[in-house]
């Protein structure tokens, strides 16, 4: 009973809480960012921990103060005392290594966090009893390892899906399946889009030409489905594709993956608008009539159960067309086809774009706004708050 009542604080504010994340601060904001940013709004001092640096510069462990105006947050960057590749030699060795990581950490720190939140499916921490918080919180977000199947001791588990706790056989902790988070900017704009007394197309506006199509997302990712994306784009000339992620290629990439951004880069019909904020990609929203998913679910690692910028699409009230996945396979907000490959994809792409009009109605663009403002990051820290207390 006393960690429901300290939890309370936590996620009211005034506690200093560390978020072991498995992405650096800087590029894509995914959940761990926005649940940072909303732990400090509600005032708490939030210690955002990247993952190891391996950089040769890089010495001992830095704390700097983060881009954002609403909260106190603080990212820190730690090359590991050790030599890093002992993890895949020895994982006895590594696990003691970052115990005393842990504690280095909490030195630079100069203080104990009350709350240890922890995203990361690579297990960097094994144990986040190191840290000697009052809660630990292991969060996977993607799929873990079939090795790595341990709840790393915490008090609660989450997850976005009920397949990823299930592989964590070693796992003793009440669990709770939280969906993904809409941000605040999103949810900002998507309030603002209601706002609008729509008129059966696009906030009013009549479909111009070009026909746009947006896609948002990391364009090096390996579970694209490249074949499919192609196709679509080349068997549209008049529609406009604006792609927002990063695109640039660096020595070492796939060869089919530079191929085939080599090969988007040079069509007329794709604007490719690199890393940009997310503030810029909502100026650019009220353009865009159609949002495209397009991954290919063997090769996600999460197997096309989600993705998390389908609730950033339907904030806009646009029509998402999408492999499909299977937490919106019954709720009739995404055009998808009926099966998980992408064989059909592009038909079903096509036939979009030929009821636009439609899928444009003003009932349409109200449900989905309505279903993405419930998953703001704020709700979904009172449902935490709330099971935790259970």
């Amino acid at each position: 009973m006393l960690k429901a009542k300290t939890c309370i604080r936590y996620l009211e504010g005034l506690e200093r809480i560390l978020i072991i994340s498995p992405q650096p601060w800087t590029g894509f904001k995914v959940s761990k960012h926005h649940y940072a940013k909303e732990l400090a709004k509600l005032g708490n001092k939030v210690y955002f921990l990247n993952p190891p640096n391996a950089e040769r510069r890089m010495r001992g462990i830095h704390v700097a103060g983060a881009d954002f105006e609403h909260g106190r947050i603080e990212t820190v960057d730690y090359r590991t005392w050790f030599p890093y590749i002992i993890k895949f030699h020895s994982k006895v060795l590594f696990d003691i290594g970052m115990r005393i990581q842990a504690k280095r950490i909490l030195m630079r720190l100069g203080e104990k966090p009350t709350l240890v939140w922890d995203f990361d499916e690579s297990y960097q921490f094994f144990d986040l009893r190191w840290f000697g918080a009052g809660i630990n919180i292991f969060h996977p977000v993607d799929q873990v390892s079939s090795s790595m199947n341990t709840s790393k001791y915490a008090d609660f588990v989450l997850s976005v899906d009920a397949s990823i706790t299930k592989r964590l056989t070693r796992n003793d902790a009440p669990t709770l399946i939280v969906p993904h988070g809409l941000c605040c900017e999103y949810e900002q704009y998507g309030i603002e889009r209601l706002s609008y007394r729509a008129t059966g197309n696009r906030d009013g506006s009549r479909f111009g030409d070009p026909i746009r199509v947006g896609y948002v997302g990391n364009l090096l990712a390996r579970s694209i489905d490249r074949p499919a994306f192609l196709k679509i784009i080349d068997s549209h000339p008049s529609v406009q594709f604006e792609l927002f992620g990063p695109w640039e290629v660096s020595e070492g990439q796939p060869k089919d993956i530079v191929e085939w951004l080599n090969t988007i880069r040079n069509r007329d019909n794709v604007r490719l608008h690199g890393l940009v904020s997310q503030e810029r990609i909502l100026q650019e929203a009220p353009k865009v009539h159609l949002w495209l998913v397009c991954y290919d679910s063997t090769l996600d690692q999460n197997g096309g159960t989600n993705s998390h910028k389908v609730l950033e699409y339907l904030a806009t009230g646009s029509p998402v067309v999408s492999n499909l996945l299977d937490a919106y396979a019954e709720s009739g907000l995404l055009v998808t086809p009926q099966e998980k490959g992408n064989r059909k994809l592009p038909m079903v792409f096509a036939d979009a774009i030929l009821r636009l009009p439609a899928l444009h109605s003003v009932e349409s663009r109200r449900q989905r706004i309505e279903y993405a403002l419930e998953h703001g990051y704020r709700y979904h820290l009172k449902r935490i708050q709330e099971f935790i207390n259970h």
